[in-house]
């Protein structure tokens, strides 16, 4: 069995389970009413979000990347915006391999420099969303409140831990030749004005991530204090970044969110809804400005096919 097969059956079985849950907790009827009631108008004030965390993310590439590519903001945003698409789409988070393709075709970045670019972002996010994690939980649950000293210092080592890893992975590939270009990225990386500015970028995409999971709380008519939207959210990340996922990410980032959103005292029902609701912006909104960036980059057109030379 290929992985791409395997990857397709976990993805179906794991949103099976995931809806199968709701019918059989009977939660599954509220929930449709409330999506069917969310006001649109104001979960449609999540896409210039989406847009800004898109930013974000090309702003990070473009700064660990400097030297060694050709095109400017605009080629990786572009970039940002297929990956994130097909990272929706595919199964087995395929989509990350995408990443050093594009950047490749539009940037003219080495293959071996674009993987190292993305595990040094994908270090970086987890290090933000620790963060997040620790001092939103501790805000938004009530039962840690007397340890959010400890939170605070968790945090602190989160943002920190990935330049020890940035350090020590410079060093391996620093002996291979092979990979000298990755040895450039990380040293870019562990540059302290470089950590500074990416690490900063990372904590803006995933605040505007945290901010669409508020605003689909609002749209439903169940407003919540920002540490339960960026505490739900963030978890929603976490479980998103697993290597399992269900049909376009439904399934463990809903539920993750959801006991996230309850433990900080929103009842399930709404938990649920709102997690449907935040994913459902965040999946049109990431597939939209991918088929923008397609249809407006022809190097990104597969369909198109050479035309033939002319013979002089």
């Amino acid at each position: 069995m290929s992985r791409r097969t395997l990857g397709t059956l976990v993805a179906i079985l794991l949103t099976g389970l995931f809806f199968w849950w709701l019918a059989a907790s009977q939660r599954l009827a509220p929930v449709l009413e409330g999506l069917a009631a969310v006001d649109l108008r104001i979960l449609l004030l999540a896409f210039p979000l989406v847009v800004l965390l898109q930013l974000g993310r090309a702003g990070r590439f473009v700064l660990l990347l400097e030297r060694m590519r050709s095109g400017g903001l605009l080629a990786s945003f572009r970039i940002s915006c297929v990956h994130i698409a097909l990272n929706f789409l595919l199964p087995f988070k395929l989509g990350e391999a995408a990443f050093p393709l594009l950047a490749r075709r539009l940037m003219g970045v080495d293959l071996a420099a674009g993987t190292g670019a993305l595990l040094t972002v994908r270090l970086l996010d987890l290090g933000a969303l620790g963060a997040m994690l620790a001092l939103s939980a501790s805000w938004a649950v009530p039962a840690l409140a007397q340890w959010r000293w400890l939170a605070a210092l968790a945090a602190c080592l989160a943002l920190a831990a990935p330049l020890l890893l940035v350090l020590g992975g410079r060093l391996v590939v620093h002996r291979v030749q092979k990979l000298a270009t990755v040895a450039e990225v990380l040293a870019r990386a562990r540059a302290r004005h470089t950590f500074g500015r990416v690490t900063a970028l990372s904590l803006l995409v995933w605040f505007c991530h945290a901010a669409v999971a508020w605003l689909a709380f609002a749209s439903l008519g169940q407003p919540v204090d920002l540490a339960t939207a960026v505490f739900a959210g963030t978890c929603a990340n976490l479980a998103f970044a697993l290597p399992f996922q269900g049909i376009a990410g439904l399934g463990p980032v809903q539920a993750a969110f959801a006991w996230a959103a309850s433990s900080a005292g929103v009842p399930l029902p709404q938990a649920i809804t709102a997690a449907l609701a935040c994913h459902a912006i965040l999946l049109v909104s990431g597939c939209l400005l991918g088929a923008l960036a397609v249809l407006m980059e022809p190097r990104l057109q597969w369909w198109r096919r050479a035309e033939p030379r002319v013979a002089d």
